[in-house]
């Protein structure tokens, strides 16, 4: 029973942080170390839940969250 909860809390968690992850937009006049920071965070955190991401996935990511100009 412990393990079932543990699983989905571990399980919503995981997609809390994806989606704030691909949902980073890169706002026009920010500071491109702080997109940057809060992104690497983002991987971070995936990292602490044993989730990683392979370089291509992590660059396709941070490239589809620039602006497109």
């Amino acid at each position: 029973m412990l393990e079932e909860t543990f699983a989905k809390e571990s399980a919503q968690n995981k997609i809390f942080v994806i989606r704030n992850l691909v949902n980073l937009k890169y706002k026009d006049g920010e500071d491109a170390s702080v997109h940057i920071n809060e992104f690497q965070e983002f991987l971070n955190q995936l990292s602490l839940m044993n989730l990683e991401l392979a370089d291509e996935m992590q660059a396709l990511i941070l490239l589809s969250s620039l602006s497109d100009s």
